[in-house]
Formats: structure tokens, sequence, C-alpha cells
């Protein structure tokens, strides 16, 4: 198997490759590329955008002096890089226990996750940390079954940097650590308190209060049936059909084997969903699709092992093997719907890459900065797929996320309306109030009351 140092340059190359392709950050990284700048500048502002998260924060921070064009592309290689990683991950961990096919098989089965909305490919380009989630966590256990406890104890904890589903499982194998031994107890202390300081104290710096991130999470609308019924129902749905019937196989087939190990793997995924589930239930927390993906991610190792197994059985003309290869072609055909969206991801893809490039001609044909500040306030029309530019606008203009909306509220301001939108052709049809800056084939800029 390639060592992970090579598998990780070639990972490193393909991300740098892939900014040759049109590019867009989601929504939620702007928000931390806005608040690592602030974080360099020594200033802070987390009353609008994202949830809090420490670790992306962080990494945006040592990004910040990179300058306005570079960092978010620097940022992009590094997200996809490590996204990348989490497919080598998911691939070692299965073929640690069913070789090449299972870890090839549990590759297309990520590939295949949480949702039709958020295709791993699409959370994968966009830059967010979901797959670096699923690397860190996976890495985690490949170090721990490995004897290097420290290590595995370190990627567990940016895990919890990352995603608050992960805390319960940190404490857990702290608690494990310090009786069993394998890492250093004042590492343990120091890891267990540094993950709560840095969440909630970068909300206290930020807003002034060390609940904003939290309060912004709480999202989940309806009543706790309503909401529970929803996380569950995306729960199954983290991962198609076909992979939930190579995991059953998987699962039966090592339980036989007495393999506890990898089934722990599957403990592991109920016990995550579980935490999720019940943060939507008693927090109302989303629940969304990506919430789950290291759960679907040791599923899809499962499912790996399970499919390999198949496989294996086929050849050996396994009576049982060939009925379970049966069930599992025939549940084949509902994993079309997910396939079929991924030229739909990559066509949103370029439609927000479309609309994000299309900023900095329209700042420049408006008069640039100053010009598009002078009358005040300033919003813009992100709506739909056009959403992740209200903080790719505040990026560009170096302003905090609380500054720039999506509507005027105030009596007059500056307001960017896609061109050829109904607000655009509102503007345009009142000259006495409107007066356009400038304006592209993407935007036009419109001073309003000034």
């Amino acid at each position: 198997m390639p060592t992970t140092g090579l598998v990780a340059g070639a990972c490193l190359v393909v991300a740098v490759v892939s900014l040759l392709a049109p590019n867009a950050v989601t929504y939620d990284a702007w928000g931390w590329l806005i608040w690592g700048r602030q974080l360099w500048h020594g200033a802070l502002d987390t009353t609008a955008g994202p949830s809090w998260k420490p670790l992306p924060v962080g990494i945006t921070a040592l990004l910040a002096p990179l300058g306005t064009t570079v960092a978010p592309l620097v940022w992009l290689v590094i997200a996809r890089t490590f996204g990348l990683l989490a497919l080598f991950a998911v691939y070692r961990l299965a073929a640690r226990w069913g070789g090449a096919v299972a870890g090839a098989a549990a590759v297309v089965a990520l590939l295949l996750t949480p949702d039709r909305r958020s295709l791993f490919a699409r959370l994968l380009l966009e830059g967010h940390t979901a797959p670096l989630t699923v690397t860190l966590a996976l890495w985690a256990i490949s170090r721990h079954l490995d004897g290097h406890r420290t290590q595995a104890f370190l990627l567990w904890t940016g895990v919890a940097l990352l995603r608050p589903e992960a805390w319960p499982f940190l404490l857990l194998y702290a608690i494990w650590l310090w009786w069993r031994g394998g890492a250093p107890r004042v590492l343990l202390v120091g890891m267990l308190l540094i993950v709560p300081v840095l969440w909630f104290g970068g909300d206290w710096l930020g807003s002034g209060d060390p609940w904003s991130g939290a309060d912004i999470a709480q999202v989940a609308r309806g009543g706790d049936v309503a909401r529970f019924e929803l996380a569950v129902r995306r729960a199954a749905n983290m991962i198609v059909a076909p992979v939930w019937v190579a995991a059953a196989i998987g699962a039966v087939v090592l339980a036989k084997r007495r393999q506890w190990t990898p089934l722990g793997l599957a403990a592991l995924a109920a016990g995550w969903s579980a935490v999720v589930i019940g943060m939507c239930l008693v927090l109302r927390y989303a629940a969304l699709g990506r919430f789950y993906l290291v759960a679907a991610a040791l599923v899809c190792v499962i499912a790996g092992i399970g499919f390999a197994e198949v496989v294996a059985g086929v050849r050996r003309r396994s009576r049982v093997m060939i009925a379970a290869a049966a069930v599992l072609a025939a549940s084949v055909p509902l994993a079309w719907p997910r396939v079929r969206v991924i030229d739909n991801r990559f066509d949103d893809m370029r439609a927000r890459s479309r609309f994000e490039r299309g900023l900095d001609p329209a700042i420049d044909a408006a008069g640039g900065r100053e010009a598009i500040l002078a009358c005040g306030r300033l919003a813009i029309e992100a709506d739909g797929l056009a959403t992740p530019s209200r903080p790719a606008l505040a990026w560009k203009v170096d302003l905090p996320l609380s500054v720039v909306s999506s509507t005027l509220r105030a009596a007059s301001g500056t307001y960017l309306a896609q061109t050829g939108s109904s607000d655009d052709a509102l503007l345009a049809a009142l000259p006495a109030r409107a007066r356009p800056l400038g304006g592209t084939s993407t935007w036009t800029v419109y001073a309003i009351d000034c």
C-alpha cells in the first residue's frame, strides 16, 4: 500500500490542479476566512455568519497575510487535499480487513454520501470542513489501531475542534487512556480544557456571548416528534440502500469471524448518529446530512468489507454469497438518483463560481471599494446559488459580515443586484431613487437614495 506521505503529496497536487477549473467557496468557509483575517488583525466579530468552529478559523488566521485573492485559494487547496485524504483513509481502513476490493468499494460508497443535496464531491469542491472531519476521525482510528495512542488522541482533538458531536467520544477516549496508559496525563487534561475554551472563548471574544454559536445552530423547527423523525430519516439517508445492504452483510461476516474490532466501527457510527439525533431533539441543532458524515464513512468501511466478502464468495460459488450478491445487485438501481445529481452539483459549482468571480469586476466598474461604501449600508442580492456571495463580498471589501446584508434596511445604501434579475429590473425602473454605479454581466451596482 502506498505510504501516507506519497498519497498526501498526490492529493496536494490534485488539489492545486483543481484550481484551474471553476471554483467556489461555501458560505461557511467564507465566514471562517473573514473571522481568520479579523483574528490576525486583533479584532473579531462573530455576530453574523456560520457557527463558530475553532480549527478552521485558526487555519484561516494563518492564511490572512496571503491577501484577499490568495488566501481563499490556499484554503481550497488545504480543504481539498484533506478531503481527498478522506477517500484514502476510508480505503485504508476497509482494506485493513477486506483487502483492496473492500477499500475500493468503501471509496465509491463514500462518494455517494451523505445526501443528494450535499454529496461528498460538493463538500470537497466547496472547501467545506466535513471531509476534513472524516480524515481526522479515520486517521485517529488508524493511529489507535497501530498503537500510537497519543497521536490518535491529538487527531481526535482536531475532530472535536470541528464538530461538537465528537466531544463525548474525546472524553471517553481520554478516560480510557488515563486508565490504560498510552498518553501523558497532562496532555489529556490540557486538551480536554482547550477544546471548550476555544469553542466558547472564541464566541465570547467575537460576540460577547459564549453561547452565540450554539444559538445560531439552533435552527431545527417543529415539535420534538417532528425533529426526531427528521433526524432519524436523515441518518437513514446518509448512505444509499446498496451500501446499507453491503454493510449488513459485512457486519454478519465480521460477527461470524469474531472480528470485534471492525465491528466496533459500526458501534462508533451508531454512537455518532445517536449524538447527532440527540442534539437535534434536545438542543434543536439541524441534524444536516453532513453532520452524519463521520458515521457514514464508518458504515462505508463495513460495507466495503461486506462487498469484498460477497465477491470472494461468488468466486468460491458459495450459495449464500451468490444470494447475497443477487440482493445487493437488486438494490443498486436505488443509488441512481444520487449518481444522477452529481452533474447537477458540478453545474451548481460553475454557477456559484460565476457569481463569486463577478464581484471584483463589478466593484471595479462601480468605482472601487470607496465608491460602493460611500452611501453607507452595503447589501447584495444573495439568494439561491448566489447565497455565498454575501460573505464573499464582505471578504473582498474587508468588512464584518454583520454589516453586509441581503436587503437594504436603511433608507440609503449600495445594493448589488444580479444582472437581469427582478431586483435589477425593479431598481432600473426607479431612476429617481436608484442610480447605477456600474455593472457587469453578473452584477449591477446601484446607489439607492444616496
